[in-house]
């Protein structure tokens, strides 16, 4: 395992950090699962982990522009693979 070394409040921290913004990102998820766009077996925490994982790769890996396109992209590409573990057809 890979990992950092951090103090229990440091740790507590970054936890509560994240714990709250992908419950708000899952309510989004929710909300698409409620209109039809994700299949009901969507998993939140995933979608979201596809999609913000290569706008952190640009920003803090290669130090790339990072666009409202990109973003765009990433999510869309995210959303495609939800669909994909439901259904027929994943790539």
């Amino acid at each position: 395992m890979i990992g950092g070394k951090l103090d229990d409040e440091a740790r507590a921290a970054r936890e509560a950090f994240w714990a709250e913004r992908f419950r708000h990102g899952a309510a989004l998820v929710d909300r698409a699962v409620a209109r039809g766009e994700l299949p009901p077996t969507t998993d939140a925490r995933l979608l979201l982990e596809d999609a913000c994982s290569p706008a952190y790769f640009r920003l803090l890996i290669t130090g790339e522009t990072l666009t409202g396109v990109d973003i765009e992209s990433f999510a869309s590409r995210a959303a495609q693979q939800a669909q994909g573990q439901s259904g027929a057809g994943a790539q």
